[in-house]
């Protein structure tokens, strides 16, 4: 259900915003997650190819006031993706060491989230930044009887530039940097809640940008992330281990100009 109502309220947007850019694009994830432990060796790592995780991605982009080269908006955005990646490591408790067990991991994604952004515009290019936030869903399906869900809201801070080439191309870059509050992990096997702590991330996007006609743009970007995640407090003798996640990010869709 707060999937299909985050659906329909940027539907409802596209339908009755003024001055708004609507994308919509399919997304594709190059996944490469590593576990911990206390003196740093490798743990487990999860890792999938440019194409072994997939789905939706729309935004929705709304003016809210112009003065003069500066603009003020809103954006609203929603990711949504599922695949595979591969497992190496271990059964947990075995005491086995990494790379005893490969196997594979279905995975879930779902994103959205809502920013202010506040524009500064001339003739061929755009400074831009942004304050807002979100709620990021990982499940990490290890097997039918082993599932772990990550999830956590997050501030987000986000600086960017956008340049117009010739022939109606536009080319940007955009980092951004993230700070979760009440994170936290849901293990099924055994069945526990882990408390995650300093969970942060940071990313750089470049968008390329073909303009069709005065409605119509064609968007190809790339978009690097790193999310940290530090160890968890104990709970009945099992934590959740410092993670890295390496994410690469390719897209392709569809602007459209309202």
């Amino acid at each position: 259900m707060k999937k299909l109502a985050i659906g329909m309220l940027l539907m409802g947007g596209v339908l009755c915003a003024q001055s708004s850019i609507w994308n919509v694009s399919y997304s594709g994830l190059k996944m490469d997650y590593r576990e911990y432990n206390r003196v740093d060796a490798i743990l487990d790592s999860e890792k999938s190819d440019s194409l072994g995780i997939g789905g939706l991605e729309t935004s929705l982009e709304t003016t809210l006031s112009t003065r003069g080269t500066s603009r003020t908006s809103v954006v609203m955005s929603y990711l949504m993706m599922q695949g595979e990646t591969q497992y190496v490591g271990s059964i947990l408790g075995s005491g086995n060491p990494y790379g005893s067990l490969v196997s594979k991991t279905q995975n879930t994604i779902y994103q959205p989230e809502m920013y202010l952004k506040q524009s500064w515009i001339d003739s061929n290019s755009e400074l831009y930044m942004g304050l807002g936030g979100g709620y990021r869903f990982w499940e990490r399906e290890l097997s039918a009887t082993q599932i772990e869900d990550y999830e956590w809201y997050y501030w987000k801070a986000n600086v960017g530039a956008v340049y117009n080439l010739r022939n109606n191309v536009s080319i940007g870059a955009e980092a951004s940097y993230t700070k979760a509050f009440s994170p936290k992990m849901t293990s099924s096997n055994p069945a526990l809640v882990f408390t995650l702590h300093n969970v942060y991330s940071y990313g750089l996007s470049i968008p390329i940008v073909y303009k069709v006609n005065d409605k119509i743009g064609l968007r190809f970007e790339s978009r690097f992330e790193q999310i940290n995640i530090d160890d968890s407090d104990a709970n009945s003798g099992y934590y959740e281990p410092r993670s890295t996640t390496k994410n690469i990010y390719t897209k392709f869709g569809v602007d459209f100009h309202f």
